[in-house]
């Protein structure tokens, strides 16, 4: 649902902490998607690294976004 919502707001840096979050959140999702999928899983797997900073900066840009 993070990498859809990301995606409509694309030019907004919301959008792309969005895109970020939601590979981390489906790697094992993204894996079953044919041709592509292994490669976007690799690519969740890759950020998992900085996790907790993307996970804080999409709090934080949510929070700047309500109010």
């Amino acid at each position: 649902m993070a990498v859809v919502i990301g995606i409509l707001h694309l030019v907004s840096l919301l959008g792309i902490a969005l895109i970020l979050a939601g590979l981390i959140l489906a790697v094992t999702a993204l894996q079953t998607i044919p041709r592509v999928g292994d490669d976007l899983a690799r690519a969740g797997r890759s950020l998992a690294q900085v996790r907790t900073l993307i996970g804080v900066v999409v709090l934080v840009l949510g929070v700047l976004a309500l109010v």
